[in-house]
Parts: structure tokens; C-alpha cells; sequence
């Protein structure tokens, strides 16, 4: 308990937040205002739940791709993935989504500030990563840039919250094409050679790195002893040659398979 209290207080919501009609209604009036491509803002919605509301405006040409981008992750229900609640357009080209509020520090921040973890605890969060990425392939949506910033640590787990991730359409402002702030991971093989777009299998090499990177800095130990069949599906996932890697759903299934006895739900308890 006194290891989640002193994660949580890197990152505690403000106790007052603007309402979200009274945000979208002045987002509303300022629709062809100059601003910064996407825009966080906490709210909270008529029955006083806190939420996210992100302000964006898509390049030229690419707000159909996002609208689609949007609606498939509108679907989508999973405990480790934020919740899409709401997509609105507004004057200027600008799109407001609003997502459930994840309440926590992200995956960077836990162990920047020194969290460490032992090997069955560590199986679980990667378990959890994997089948995030998981779902939201089965959503029908590639991410693009899995990075620790991109999960925030909520008690319940990790949940995947920057849903826009390597969506190009956005601009350099995109905070899922920043470089890691805890870390700087490796790119994707096919992605440095030839400039490929984000695929499946590139998500598939990025969870593989974010775990490597997971297992190195954060875990209590020197030498980290994960099931062989962990270790045997991420080698696969990290393999260079994108064909012979495998595809999410089959690493989530051999990872959640493979969680030893006794593992917590949540390494807080």
C-alpha cells in the first residue's frame, strides 16, 4: 500500500474540474482559433465522473482516416484499454474526444520514480500490455508508437490511454511520435530502413521492445527469470524479420496462459 500511495501522488487530478458541456461550448466559440494541433483537458460529465477531453485538428486530407480511426476504438471495451466515450466535431476542422479518465502515473513515471517489481509481478504487467495490443488490433486498429508514456498505472493495471499513438494525420505535435522520456526504445527494423508505415507486426516489435525495456529497469532484481514460453513468444515478437513474427492475440494468449500460480490481478494487491 505504501509503494501505490507514493506512485500515485506523482499524479493526482486537480479536485475541481470544469464541466464537459461548458468546455465543449467554448471550444464551440473558438472553433478557428489558432491553437496547438491536440489539446488534453481534464472535465468531468453530467454525472460527475472525471473524463479526458483531447482537442484535435487532423491535417489536411486525414480527418476521414481519424473519424475512422475513432469510431472502431468507440467499440471497443477492455480493461486495459481507455474507453472512448465521445467523438465531436466542431468549427474549423477541429474533433473534441473524450475518453474515461485513467487515474494514475504513467508505466515512465512509476518506475522513473524507483518502482521495482519481482519477476511475477513483472509477468503480469507484461501480460497486461500484451493483450491491450491485443484488443486493439481485434478493434481493427494499429497504434504505431507503444511507448511507458503511453500507459497510465491505474490500481486496477496498466491501461493503454494514448489512443491516437502513431496515427500520422495529426502532425508533429502528436505525442505518441515523442521520443520516450524514460527511455529511448529502439525502431522498428522496417520502419528505419525503408520508412514504413505502423502495421500489426510493427506493434507486435514495439511491445517486444517496451517489455525489454520493462524487464531491464524495472525489476528488483539483476537477472530476470520470466516461463519459458514468455520468453520464447517475445523473442518471436522481437524477431527483425516482420513475417515470422507473431500476432498479438497469439503473444496475449501464450503470455496469460503462462502467469504462475498466485500471481496478483495487480502488483498492488
Amino acid at each position: 500500500a505504501r509503494r501505490w500511495n507514493r506512485v500515485m501522488s506523482l499524479r493526482r487530478p486537480p479536485p475541481s474540474l470544469p464541466t464537459l458541456a461548458s468546455v465543449t461550448r467554448a471550444l464551440r466559440l473558438a472553433g478557428g482559433m489558432t491553437a496547438p494541433r491536440t489539446e488534453e483537458l481534464l472535465v468531468r460529465n453530467r454525472e460527475g465522473a472525471r473524463a479526458t477531453l483531447r482537442r484535435i485538428r487532423p491535417l489536411r486530407g486525414s480527418g476521414t482516416a481519424l473519424c475512422v480511426r475513432l469510431r472502431r476504438l468507440g467499440t471497443l471495451r477492455h480493461p486495459g484499454v481507455a474507453r472512448t466515450l465521445r467523438v465531436q466535431e466542431f468549427p474549423g476542422g477541429w474533433l473534441a474526444v473524450v475518453s474515461a479518465l485513467a487515474t494514475g502515473p504513467t508505466l515512465a513515471e512509476a518506475i522513473d520514480a524507483g518502482t521495482r517489481l519481482s519477476d511475477a509481478e513483472l509477468e503480469v504487467l507484461v501480460a497486461q500490455l500484451a493483450t491491450a495490443l491485443a484488443a486493439l488490433h481485434e478493434a481493427g486498429v494499429v497504434h504505431g508508437a507503444l511507448r511507458p508514456e503511453a500507459f497510465v498505472w491505474t490500481i486496477d493495471g496498466l491501461v493503454l490511454v494514448d489512443l491516437l499513438g502513431g496515427f500520422d494525420g495529426i502532425g508533429p505535435s502528436n505525442p505518441g511520435t515523442v521520443a520516450s522520456r524514460a527511455a529511448s526504445l529502439p525502431r522498428v527494423p522496417e520502419r528505419e530502413d525503408t520508412g514504413a508505415s505502423p502495421s500489426a507486426g510493427s506493434d507486435v516489435w514495439d511491445l517486444a521492445a517496451l517489455v525489454a525495456w520493462l524487464l531491464r529497469a524495472g525489476s528488483e532484481r539483476a537477472t530476470v527469470t520470466l516461463d519459458p514460453r514468455i520468453q520464447e513468444v517475445l523473442e518471436r515478437a522481437g524477431d527483425e524479420r516482420a513475417r515470422l513474427r507473431p500476432a498479438a492475440h497469439e503473444v496475449a494468449h501464450v503470455i496469460t496462459g503462462a502467469i504462475r500460480p498466485g500471481a496478483l490481478a495487480s502488483p498492488w494487491g
